[in-house]
């Protein structure tokens, strides 16, 4: 007669098993993890540079425009800003007043139109920002001073704890507003 041996698994075999399946599994989270991570600091600094992006073409946009810089004096520094432009509003050219305000919501552009009418825009809502504006002047030939604007921007997410890190993203422009000319 022939007497069959059935094959099973031992209780040791089962635990080696489930260690190693534990061992591979741990792995593939860590390494998920670190993807995820670095996805969203990307996300962060993506965030940071379209914020400080879209404020300093603002900024350009109301500078070269610009006929009477108000804010700051002239060799100083300041978060807020504050100068006279040429807009046009039904076909005649009115010069208003912009004004840059770093508050804790973000930077703030209010607009002061010639008609009395207000406008209020909020840059970089959601991120910690630095901006320091610094006004000077240069004297060009024929005795002419031109006015120079350095502005500069750092964009910052709001601490994130699961990153660990603080993203941030600068930049620095230099602006010659071509509009206002003095001469002495």
């Amino acid at each position: 007669m022939r007497t069959t041996v059935k094959k099973a698994f031992t209780i040791i075999e089962i635990t080696i098993c489930v260690i190693i399946s534990s061992l591979l599994f741990l792995g593939i989270v860590n390494v998920l993890k670190a993807g995820m991570q670095g996805s969203s600091k990307g996300l962060n600094h993506q965030a940071n540079m379209e914020s400080a992006s879209i404020l300093m073409s603002q900024i350009e946009y109301d500078l070269l425009r610009s006929t009477t810089i108000s804010d700051p004096d002239v060799n100083c520094q300041d978060s807020n800003a504050r100068w006279k432009f040429r807009s046009s509003h039904s076909n005649t050219w009115d010069e208003s007043t912009v004004t840059y305000e770093l508050t804790t919501e973000g930077v703030v552009r209010v607009v002061e139109l010639a008609n009395g009418k207000r406008e209020r825009t909020t840059f970089a809502k959601g991120h910690k920002v630095d901006l320091k504006f610094t006004h000077f002047t240069v004297r060009t030939s024929f005795d002419v001073r031109k006015n120079i604007m350095v502005v500069e921007l750092t964009v910052a997410a709001k601490d994130n704890k699961k990153i660990g890190e603080n993203e941030t993203f600068s930049m620095k422009k230099v602006f010659v507003v071509r509009n206002h000319l003095e001469i002495n």
